[in-house]
């Protein structure tokens, strides 16, 4: 996809009642801030598409513009998803699934042990072998 399809997917998702994702894009009110209306700007701001990545709003629940907005891969985006378990632990937010992958477990071990009323702190620090 180019740039400016990109430009063009986004604009539609927010605007376009027609648009498959309108419902989880401009029906809860996610916009497109006014200076990346016009093509030009938008490119100004974020340049070339690099190959592989799409546009992600840094805060999911934020509107399109330059502080809210990077190039980012398909897996930088899926840590990004409203439906995503975020973990806070020392001081450090992350979503499950990147806890997981820090501390050598599975996704689904973590989630586990979590839907099982392990505190935040035991899921992610005992060791894997060990039984509670």
């Amino acid at each position: 996809m180019s740039t400016r399809n990109a430009w063009g997917q986004m604009m539609r998702r927010c605007y376009d009642p027609d648009h498959p994702k309108y419902p989880r894009y401009g029906a809860r009110g996610i916009r497109v801030c006014d200076r990346w209306i016009c093509y030009r700007l938008f490119f100004e701001d974020v340049g070339e598409r690099p190959e592989g990545m799409t546009l992600n709003r840094i805060d999911n629940n934020g509107n399109y513009s330059p502080d809210n907005c990077a190039w980012a891969t398909a897996q930088e985006q899926s840590t990004n998803k409203a439906n995503n378990r975020k973990l806070i632990f020392q001081g450090r937010t992350m979503c499950l699934t990147e806890w997981a992958s820090e501390i050598g477990l599975s996704r689904e071990a973590l989630r586990n042990r979590l839907n099982r009323g392990w505190s935040v702190e035991d899921a992610l620090t005992i060791q894997k072998d060990a039984t509670r």
